[in-house]
């Protein structure tokens, strides 16, 4: 598990994320800790299939 700082795409709020990197490649839905808003969370892998980066949108986009 990794700590993230996520702004939410929805009320512009940043909170502190646990991200767990076995699901790398996948994405899952979180609420926002703020305004409770669905969040869907895809977990990237770098070249060599390790984690890279986490991107955040609404759930309905």
């Amino acid at each position: 598990m990794d700590e993230q700082t996520i702004q939410c795409p929805y009320c512009g709020a940043s909170f502190t994320a646990l991200i767990d990197w076995s699901d790398a490649g996948g994405s899952y839905t979180q609420d926002c800790e703020i305004c409770c808003q669905p969040i869907l969370f895809r977990l990237e892998l770098d070249a060599l299939g390790g984690p890279s980066h986490v991107t955040v949108d609404r759930e309905q986009d």
